[in-house]
């Protein structure tokens, strides 16, 4: 898939790269370091071009699944700009080292004041709360191993979406604080999550 963009196109790579540049074709071998470089030209579109190549940057960084593309996501994660946060989130949950986990963390700590592009506190805070629910999915995906263990600090977190997943996890676990904490959500502000809650406590009732 090809979009074009002034002089230039950008492609998803498929084998050997192809780059259209000032109409000539230059095809560049996909080997690690002509990827690399690919990388960090991608890198470069994300935060300096327009805002269509920086979308599509995004979008081939995230099929490369290359680990060095992790630094770029953790940049994107606190760019501000959700067209880039959302699939460089997402894009996280592909890796399990500590440098993505990094970037997963920071993703859970996103407040309003850190989207740059909504037109209201409001929305931004809204945004700001399905950031951290795209990172819950991809801290359960990566299989960190304190991925968990910094998921269930969130259980009161200001996103439903985020307290609901979080408390799935308490559900699954058979301990006496997985137990306090679907109590205290069963007295959770949403009506969701609260019912959820008691169903998971009434399941354990009904194992007794």
């Amino acid at each position: 898939m090809l979009k074009q963009s002034g002089n230039r196109t950008i492609s998803k790579p498929t084998g050997p790269v192809d780059v259209q540049e000032n109409g000539k074709v230059r095809v560049v071998a996909a080997d690690p370091k002509k990827f690399g470089e690919l990388i960090k030209s991608l890198g470069r579109q994300v935060f300096d071009g327009k805002w269509d190549d920086r979308e599509e940057a995004m979008k081939i960084l995230t099929t490369l699944n290359d680990k060095r593309a992790v630094p770029i996501f953790n940049k994107a994660v606190v760019s501000g700009y959700t067209v880039t946060m959302t699939p460089a989130i997402i894009a996280l949950g592909n890796f399990t080292s500590d440098e993505a986990f990094e970037g997963l963390k920071r993703a859970m700590n996103l407040t309003g004041k850190d989207i740059r592009n909504a037109g209201s506190t409001e929305l931004a805070a809204q945004l700001a709360g399905g950031m951290r629910h795209y990172a819950v999915r991809s801290l359960i995906q990566c299989k960190h191993p304190e991925a968990i263990p910094l998921l269930l600090n969130f259980w009161n977190d200001d996103s439903e979406d985020v307290r609901i997943a979080v408390l799935h996890i308490y559900g699954g676990t058979d301990t006496a604080e997985a137990l306090a904490r679907l109590q205290a959500l069963s007295h959770d502000r949403s009506e969701r999550v609260s019912n959820e809650a008691k169903r998971y406590i009434n399941l354990r009732t009904k194992r007794k």
